[in-house]
């Protein structure tokens, strides 16, 4: 019997020996990401990857303790798991927290029961009080870019609950923005993503408020947040005609993995070749690319693919990157049509067509016009004639 006892107990060791050594932590990655005023990057990308966590076998939890300076604001952050995301309880949630005093913070995460806490002396719950109220948005009307910190764009409080802020000589566009408490994103206030009718009065949303200033004008417009019921927050855009101003002729440039995404790079930009009709000839290495077209160097308005992009042909612009593969370094045209609004068009052709994998013309005596449109003849003017450009 004795035999058999210590048979079944080395048995059984031996399955909870196999149990803790089936998991292997460097068969895994796990990294901490969210807001800058507690995380190394504010949410992190694919280059900024976020704070590195360690596993903990003992406690079979991934961790990493960070001093938390900043007091009084809330925190909010998610763990990303062999490149998953998860929040509280494994879901979407973000965990929220806040410091009355400086002092080491540690977040754990556990793989099997999802659970995601923060520990620490002065750790307590999110801050819920409305100290301040920034808005952030568009660079293009906001001067720094969707940032809840910069106290330029912090608005009055006039009334008890009730919030204002002005901007003059703004120019044409369609701007964006939020409505954010403390310097984080913890609390904030939004539309529902559509454009906004300016003047009017519209409950706040999750989504980013838009509105659109029609050309012609320079306008002063004043954004309007009503706290005063806490339960219906409301906001108001206004926007009055400040006189007639020139009308400045829209700059579009390509942004996309050849330079970076970079929206700014002037040596992108596209020449008028008539009215509405645009294009750029670039040196594009080989290899798989994605681009948008942007308006005014800004991605506020940024023409991409409306489905799979397929290119040769002039496709209707969306949302969705375009992109393309290039077997070798080649010359690439690209031409955007926006003389429909409704349907604006982008046309991508090789100069060298045989270095183009995911590029095709329809043939190697294909005729296109600069609007991306294919024809019998080519009689006076620039044409696309089997992926080169042509002059007649």
């Amino acid at each position: 019997m004795k035999k058999i006892f210590t048979l079944i107990c080395a048995t059984l060791m031996g399955a909870v020996a196999f149990a803790q050594d089936a998991y292997n932590p460097e068969e895994h990655t796990c990294v901490m990401r969210g807001t800058s005023n507690f995380c190394t990057y504010n949410w992190a990308d694919d280059e900024n990857p976020g704070d590195a966590m360690t596993y903990d076998a003992a406690k079979g939890v991934w961790f990493v303790t960070k001093k938390a300076a900043v007091v009084n604001q809330t925190v909010e952050l998610k763990v990303v798991y062999d490149d998953k995301w998860y929040g509280v309880n494994g879901g979407d949630g973000n965990l929220q927290f806040s410091v009355s005093a400086e002092c080491d913070v540690t977040v754990s995460w556990n793989p099997e029961t999802m659970e995601l806490k923060a520990e620490g002396a002065n750790v307590g719950d999110p801050v819920t009080t409305v100290e301040y109220i920034v808005l952030a948005g568009s660079a293009t009307l906001f001067g720094s870019n969707w940032d809840p910190t910069d106290k330029a764009n912090e608005m009055e409080a006039v009334d008890d609950g009730y919030y204002q802020k002005t901007y003059t000589a703004v120019s044409a566009g369609i701007y964006e923005f939020k409505a954010t408490a403390n310097g984080a994103w913890a609390i904030q206030w939004g539309g529902n993503g559509s454009l906004v009718e300016l003047g009017t009065t519209f409950s706040t949303g999750g989504d980013n408020v838009k509105f659109e200033l029609p050309e012609g004008f320079t306008y002063t417009v004043t954004i309007t947040l009503d706290l005063m019921d806490s339960t219906s927050p409301k906001m108001t855009v206004e926007a009055k005609q400040e006189g007639s101003a020139e009308i400045k002729e829209a700059i579009y440039s390509v942004a996309g993995t050849m330079n970076g995404w970079n929206a700014q790079d002037e040596t992108t930009e596209l020449s008028k070749l008539e009215e509405g009709i645009y294009e750029i000839a670039l040196e594009v290495p080989a290899g798989d690319h994605r681009f948008k077209v942007v308006k005014n160097h800004d991605w506020t308005v940024a023409y991409g693919a409306g489905d799979t992009f397929s290119t040769g042909v002039a496709q209707v612009a969306g949302g969705n990157d375009a992109w393309f593969t290039l077997t070798e370094d080649a010359t690439v045209v690209f031409t955007l049509n926006v003389t429909n609004p409704s349907e604006v068009t982008i046309l991508v052709q090789p100069l060298k067509g045989d270095a183009i994998e995911s590029l095709t013309t329809d043939g190697s005596t294909a005729i296109y016009n600069l609007a991306g449109q294919r024809v019998q003849k080519a009689t006076r003017g620039l044409y696309i004639i089997g992926g080169r450009k042509v002059l007649k």
